[in-house]
């Protein structure tokens, strides 16, 4: 184990032409090529960057052709997708010098040094290192993307050279002892937990191991002497015990059980000083520091003023912010917690359609020490829109807090306006009549949006068995599925064995009744389908498929529902018109050999059943004692008085009416006599 170094040129004058060096160092062969700083390539760790003298901030003149070229090396170098490389360069020029393409120090340590995880101080600085790999004081945007990645994404080797690299102090491609020991010294501190490895055990070990190749390293470095005079120790030679190879530090942290501390510290790093990172998910985490800006505002300063026009967002790292209307406090919010939801619909804040200006909050910080990474929803959509899974979260996240603020802002305003006197009531009477416009506009501003984020709709297919390998694909599929296939064609029942069947429900509509919209068809009603579906996934595990039958005639709906008996074990019937849903009902449950259920008539009726024994325990009364009163004779109103009677309900204590004010009993026993 030994370092070379290149001979040791005039102090002054041009650079010496490249020459090349190889050295026997017991274990392997040495070759180290010198060349002026002009002339060396940067090296990282997602490949070569063009050589030359400043060769990113002269491309970057190219404009949108140069830009073009990095981020498409960049997505066959990283980890990152094209769409996220775009977000992370708009994000990277807003705060460098976007005409040379340059990230400063300073800038980095007070703008984008966030992205890492929340790393200390101390660590920044070996990343900042390592990013400026030719020690030109800035850092390209090649550059950080790579270490981003790297960082956030890369595998084990990746990371362990990124990481050799940050504590490599004169990039020779060793380690010295106090290298090494400063950087056990920062995984120690950012990992929160003790390493069991001594720089002198290392060492003394990596001795041991090469004391049969000592003679040979001995030579060499006596054959370099006059290269090693400007190196640390006595007399300016570095024994070759004192030095560590990358494939020497790689072993040792393998060995020593360093690894998962050391693979993802920005996982780990600072969560007992930032809290506030640990309700996110690794998803959302990592959007929130790749795109987020640290903001620091003094106390008394507003993140959001009334009725501006916004595009940001933040997230609260520490410190405590009110959001107020008019001079009234209306909630707080702490670290940890999102503000500045309503950029999600920056482009409504301004008029409503009838010229009063919305109902808009402020945020003013009232703690010392507050800290905000503040986000533009304009970077998150193109990640939204390509599905990605942090970004989709935080919005629907935001949209998620606007709902709930939404409810606590207007129970506060009545509050408040019941509490106030006449003469001070005009203006909140007013901010809460402002509040329910607002209120009601961006409700359903958020319901299409949310319908519309990451991956359309609300439901996805995926495969509960193994699929990475053609072996599996060769079992799920042809040829292996033929066995499950001939099984279940000599047993029919064993279909709940080998299928999804068991479990998968069919929701079934025509859209003819679908909530209190009427009959808006089958592809409107899509939207509720699928949320039916969802239910069942949410609150029974069940899976569930939509189906959408542009269908209106009884007989042939009937037709269809049970021929599509093979696929489910259940059927959901949803949203069909009164009466004829009581036919298709009753004749699927009669031809079909599976359960059918009619939601509307008996998920309805079950809870309603529920409520009203609730209501019985809570005043101390008996169903037989009491008159119930159904208003609307539809198929939920017919089947709740139906499930009231078998609960206890007396005949004649039941009124049931609808629009013609006929009693249920007598206007659906008209139908056909359809009623029971």
């Amino acid at each position: 184990m030994q370092a070379v170094k290149p001979p040791a040129g005039p102090s002054e004058g041009p650079a010496s032409p490249t020459n090349t060096v190889e050295v026997d160092v017991g274990r392997a062969k040495l070759r180290v090529a010198f060349a002026p700083l002009e002339q060396q390539p940067s090296i990282s760790a997602g490949g070569m960057s063009p050589p030359g003298p400043g060769s990113e901030s002269s491309m970057i003149k190219l404009g949108k052709l140069w830009q073009r070229k990095v981020l498409q090396d960049l997505q066959d170098s990283t980890h990152f997708s094209s769409t996220e490389l775009q977000v992370l360069l708009n994000h990277f020029s807003a705060h460098s010098d976007a005409g040379n393409d340059k990230l400063d120090r300073t800038t980095f340590f007070s703008s984008l040094s966030q992205a890492f995880g929340g790393l200390e101080q101390r660590v920044l600085e070996h990343i900042y290192t390592a990013m400026d790999e030719n020690g030109r004081g800035w850092v390209s945007f090649r550059q950080f993307a790579t270490a981003l990645s790297t960082v956030f994404r890369g595998d084990k080797d990746d990371v362990l050279e990124f990481w050799f690299r940050m504590y490599d102090s004169d990039r020779d491609g060793f380690l010295r002892p106090s290298d090494f020991q400063q950087l056990l010294s920062d995984i120690h501190y950012s990992a929160r937990r003790d390493i069991a490895v001594h720089v002198e055990q290392v060492f003394a070990e990596v001795a041991e191991d090469d004391a049969e190749a000592g003679a040979a390293a001995a030579a060499a470095a006596d054959g370099l002497k006059d290269a090693d005079a400007d190196a640390d120790g006595p007399g300016g030679a570095v024994s070759p015990e004192m030095l560590l190879s990358y494939d020497e530090f790689r072993a040792i942290m393998e060995e020593h059980d360093v690894l998962p501390m050391f693979l993802t510290p920005h996982k780990l790093a600072r969560h007992k000083q930032l809290p506030a990172l640990r309700n996110l998910s690794p998803a959302e985490r990592e959007v929130v520091l790749l795109l987020g800006s640290d903001v620091r505002p003094a106390k008394g300063a507003f993140l959001i003023n009334y009725d501006a026009k916004a595009s940001q967002f933040f997230f609260l790292l520490e410190g405590e912010v009110v959001l107020e209307r008019s001079g009234v406090t209306l909630q707080r919010v702490v670290e940890g917690e999102f503000l500045g939801e309503a950029a999600l619909f920056e482009d409504i804040k301004a008029k409503d359609e009838d010229g009063a200006t919305t109902f808009t909050t402020a945020a003013r910080v009232v703690s010392d020490g507050t800290h905000a990474l503040a986000l533009d929803i304009r970077d998150l959509y193109p990640l939204v829109y390509h599905e990605h899974p942090g970004a989709t979260a935080i919005v629907q996240r935001l949209g998620r807090i606007m709902l709930e603020r939404i409810q606590q802002t207007e129970a506060r305003l009545q509050t408040i306006l019941a509490q106030s006197a006449p003469q001070s009531a005009a203006g909140v009477r007013m901010s809460s009549k402002d509040f329910a416009a607002f209120r009601r506009r961006l409700t359903k501003q958020w319901a299409l949006k949310y319908h519309k984020i990451g991956r359309k709709g609300k439901l996805e297919i995926v495969p509960t068995k193994a699929m990475g390998s053609k072996e599996d694909l060769s079992v799920a599929y042809s040829p292996g599925v033929a066995e499950p296939c001939l099984s279940i064609q000599a047993n029919p029942a064993r279909a709940y064995d080998y299928t999804a069947k068991g479990h998968l429900v069919g929701v079934i509509t025509n859209g003819t009744a679908v909530l209190g919209l009427g009959n808006i068809g089958p592809l409107a009603g899509k939207p509720v389908m699928e949320g039916k579906a969802v239910l069942f996934k949410k609150f029974a595990d069940l899976d569930a498929f939509d189906i959408e039958v542009d269908e209106s005639d009884p007989k042939k709906l009937v037709d269809i529902v049970v021929a599509l008996e093979p696929t489910f074990g259940g059927i959901n019937l949803e949203d069909i018109r009164s009466p004829e849903c009581f036919y298709v009902e009753r004749e699927c449950q009669r031809r079909m050999g599976i359960p059918v259920f009619h939601d509307d008539q008996h998920g309805t009726a079950i809870v309603a059943g529920a409520g009203l024994i609730n209501a019985m325990e809570l005043v101390g009364k008996e169903l037989s004692e009491v008159k119930v009163t159904v208003c609307g004779c539809g198929a939920a109103g017919y089947s709740c008085a139906k499930q009231f009677l078998a609960l206890g309900v007396r005949r004649e204590n039941l009124i049931a009416v609808d629009v013609k004010a006929a009693s249920c009993h007598d206007w659906h026993a008209g139908q056909n006599g359809r009623a029971s």
